[in-house]
């Protein structure tokens, strides 16, 4: 019997002056991710925790069990659920390349892509699931700020 629906999605955006578009990134990755290939959004507007846009560190990861108030808790509590065989992370946000790779910008600090690609392929998460990630932020360095 065919799942009703393939897996869950994630998609955080940064909605700041500085990034004109982000909006058009949520809609477009929300209209082929949700409504043609019919994934569950878990930060979407059911959610009452606000983790869908200009996240802090803290809504990204709490550090222990906040119930399902930041999106690594959301993400792991979704695991339960037989049949999924998908996973989308969608994140459109500021980004750098510091000494440790890509970072991910957030309200008050940056996380690493490698983090987060840590996280998804931990014990706690993803386990039997193919995860599809799409990062769309900036790869600046300090000396190529602004350019």
């Amino acid at each position: 019997m065919a799942s009703p629906f393939p897996g869950y999605a994630v998609i955080i955006t940064n909605h700041t002056t500085q990034r004109q578009g982000a909006e058009e990134d949520e809609t477009n990755l929300e209209y082929v991710f949700v409504t043609k290939f019919g994934f569950h959004l878990l930060n979407g507007p059911h959610n009452l925790h606000n983790l869908r846009r200009n996240l802090t560190l803290n809504q990204w990861k709490c550090g222990g069990d906040c119930e399902n108030q930041c999106i690594q808790c959301l993400i792991k509590a979704s695991q339960d659920a037989k049949g999924r065989e998908y996973f989308v992370f969608a994140v459109s946000a500021h980004g750098r390349t510091g000494n440790k790779g890509l970072e991910i910008q957030f309200d008050g600090g940056t996380v690493l892509l490698q983090d987060v690609v840590d996280f998804l392929n931990g014990p706690d998460c993803m386990k039997g699931k193919q995860v599809i990630m799409i990062i769309e932020a900036c790869r600046s360095t300090d000396e190529t700020k602004g350019q």
